[in-house]
């Protein structure tokens, strides 16, 4: 069981580009955001990976997936990681 809502936040990023200083953050949501269950095959979706400027607002047009298992919000992240030359502190 989760003890403290920052244990929700499962990963974190940093890295810079020609924004600034930005982050992508993997957290378990908590909440099902699956609301029309046939686009993605009644899985719940819990998990969300995003990128955040380093002021903690998100980039807009930045990616954004929301995943059904912890396993493929790290999957994603890890791609994410690659595409934007984040190096993980992990």
């Amino acid at each position: 069981m989760v003890e403290h809502w920052e244990d929700w936040h499962i990963r974190r990023t940093d890295f810079s580009d020609a924004r600034g200083d930005c982050f992508i953050s993997t957290v378990f949501l908590g909440i099902d955001y699956n609301w029309c269950s046939n686009e993605h095959g009644g899985d719940a979706l819990l998990w969300e990976t995003r990128v955040f400027l380093e002021n903690g607002l998100p980039i807009e047009e930045g990616p954004r997936r929301l995943s059904a298992s912890r396993e493929l919000a790290l999957e994603y992240h890890a791609t994410l990681e690659k595409e934007l030359g984040a190096v993980s502190q992990e």
